[in-house]
């Protein structure tokens, strides 16, 4: 068993050893990579050290793919910032109701697990146009296209209306309407 000390005087009895002599600490600018010791330049340790190592050039990049990536490949010695935005590889169920072109990733998606096709009929109507002019079945009728066109305009009383003054004026009309240039032309001629 260990003799009992007094200890009532540690405290001065600590104070009492010399400390010896206090570390030389010195200063350090370090322009290269390496491993550096204070006892290599004659001191204990370094107070402070500036480090400015020249040459590294670093980019910031975001990848949304797969893949290897060297940095040399994009003119740089390394990556700063290295953001990876892949596709979740989660499938989505979808309900799709009008035609297009659809991509899960637009969506967040990997792919569609689950596609329902759900485009109503096109609405065809009939129309009777009486007018001349430009239909557009969406705009003018809320349809999709027209099923049937009838087409009644004033243009064929018109041409029954010129066959009668001329069969008046005693001249005989031959032909049909397609032809009646010709038939005027003729008409006038005699």
């Amino acid at each position: 068993m260990p003799s009992v000390r007094d200890l009532s005087n540690l405290a001065t009895a600590i104070d009492s050893i010399s400390g010896g002599t206090p570390p030389t600490l010195i200063t350090r600018n370090i322009t290269s990579n390496g491993v550096f010791n204070a006892s290599t330049y004659g001191a204990d340790g370094f107070s402070s050290v500036t480090v400015n190592v020249a040459g590294a050039t670093l980019i910031t990049t975001t990848v949304t793919q797969n893949g290897t990536y060297y940095a040399e490949l994009y003119g740089a010695s390394g990556f700063s910032e290295f953001t990876v935005d892949l596709p979740s590889e989660e499938l989505l169920d979808k309900t799709i109701t009008q035609n297009g072109t659809y991509y899960a990733g637009d969506e967040g998606y990997y792919g569609y697990e689950k596609v329902v096709i759900d485009v109503p009929d096109p609405t065809l109507v009939d129309k009777t146009i009486t007018q001349n002019g430009t239909y557009q079945a969406s705009v003018d009728d809320d349809a999709y296209g027209y099923n049937t066109v009838v087409v009644d305009t004033p243009y064929q009383g018109y041409l029954d209306n010129i066959t009668q003054v001329l069969t008046d004026a005693g001249i005989t009309v031959t032909g049909d309407y397609s032809d009646l240039a010709n038939i005027i032309a003729n008409a006038l001629s005699t």
